[in-house]
């Protein structure tokens, strides 16, 4: 008895947990977005900054001309870990 109420306790824990995240989808990519999303997953701003990182040692920099490749290089860093 007292099994079958910490599973159904558990289920409803799970079920509410779900309904309270953010779909942070509903934003355009871009700032807002990337903001909603480093709160669900705390570890985001970590790994982006390694992400820049690994572009700099690469050689890749934030200037004018490279920007672009800077920005792909992380995006695409971002997504492979």
């Amino acid at each position: 008895m007292i099994g079958k109420s910490v599973a159904a306790v558990l289920i409803f824990l799970a079920a509410c947990s779900g309904a309270n995240a953010q779909d942070c989808r509903q934003y355009p990519p871009g700032p807002q977005r990337f903001e909603c999303a480093s709160r669900t997953h705390p570890g985001l701003i970590e790994k982006r900054e390694r992400c820049r990182q690994e572009a700099q040692q690469a050689g890749i920099k934030p200037g004018s001309l490279d920007r672009g490749n800077m920005k792909q290089f992380v995006m695409s860093c971002m997504q492979r870990r």
